[in-house]
């Protein structure tokens, strides 16, 4: 069983941290006076400004978390269905992947996806929203260190309604998906 967190336990989260973000806008006079704030003498424009820029990183930070856990359960299914070999269309394809990459560390992500998407209806709205999440993902998780030219980024509850989506999709070729 993995202990990574699931999309709606990061999601409740999100919120919290959102909610403290705003009540933490509504006391910005009382931060600026406590000498114990990190917000201490500052004035009501730059506290707001700093919150600003939280909630845009957190928004960042959710997103990848959200991707991160989409992997975790893709992988962690496809590890599942081929040990137990199960009975469906999916499970022959990933152990051929498989045992194709058995000697490097780590199978590509996007060929368990192409082995999904051969046997599912995904949308070809719901792989694009997942392509751009994963290009967004890659940009977070790497340091953000060149120009992300895939566009705007989703806000945190649109990039979980896309995650959604291509799991329902999924959903539909294997019922039990994602196992693990």
């Amino acid at each position: 069983m993995s202990s990574f967190p699931r999309a709606d336990e990061l999601i409740e989260a999100y919120e919290d941290q959102g909610e403290a973000l705003e009540r933490l806008f509504h006391a910005r006079p009382t931060l600026a006076a406590d000498p114990r704030s990190r917000f201490h003498k500052l004035s009501a424009g730059a506290i707001q400004d700093r919150l600003e820029q939280d909630r845009q990183e957190l928004d960042l930070w959710v997103v990848m978390m959200l991707m991160a856990s989409f992997e975790a359960a893709i992988r962690t299914d496809a590890k599942d269905r081929i040990q137990s070999r199960t009975r469906d269309e999916v499970r022959k394809p990933l152990r051929i992947l498989h045992d194709k990459h058995e000697h490097e560390s780590r199978i590509r992500l996007a060929d368990i996806l192409a082995i999904w998407e051969d046997h599912a209806p995904v949308s070809a709205s719901a792989k694009s929203n997942l392509r751009i999440l994963l290009k967004h993902r890659n940009w977070l998780a790497h340091g953000r260190h060149w120009t992300n030219k895939s566009g705007k980024l989703p806000a945190p509850l649109d990039a979980r309604a896309n995650l959604d989506d291509y799991v329902q999709a999924l959903q539909a070729n294997a019922a039990d998906f994602p196992r693990g």
